[in-house]
């Protein structure tokens, strides 16, 4: 069942997912099973970017740790559709997101991801987090 809401969810955040998926790490920070679903994540969620457009992410479970995610409408009018999982690392969750459909090259791009009744904020991790994931990829060689 997919339950839909309406929800706020920054713009910067979507057009990020298009945008910076080459930008990411050829491995995931691990296989999907960490963390169980998150409820509060599930749902419609709507933002305005900076042009007045409206844009929707659709998160649904796909089972009881992936996400299925899908953006509607990108800049080219296709819909985007993201596999996401969360990983525990040093007791934080980091989603793990994969495009579905795109290069094998993108990788996998991760942010920590926040929800309540209303809003989804995400953070981005920075450079050199992919850094050390690549460090430490690198050393299980």
């Amino acid at each position: 069942m997919f339950v839909m809401r309406n929800h706020l969810f920054p713009a910067a955040l979507i057009v990020t997912l298009v945008l910076a998926g080459c930008d990411g790490s050829p491995e995931p920070l691990s296989l999907p099973g960490d963390a169980e679903i998150r409820p509060e994540l599930l749902g419609a969620w709507t933002a305005e970017d900076e042009d007045g457009e409206v844009l929707m992410l659709q998160v649904a479970a796909f089972n009881d740790s992936e996400y299925l995610a899908i953006m509607d409408g990108t800049e080219d009018d296709m819909d985007g559709y993201f596999r996401v999982w969360e990983s525990l690392v040093d007791g934080d969750l980091f989603a793990n997101i994969q495009c579905v459909g795109c290069d094998d090259d993108d990788g996998f791009l991760f942010a920590q991801l926040w929800a309540d009744d209303t809003t989804m904020t995400g953070s981005w991790v920075s450079d050199a987090f992919y850094e050390l994931v690549k460090d430490a990829e690198t050393s299980q060689e």
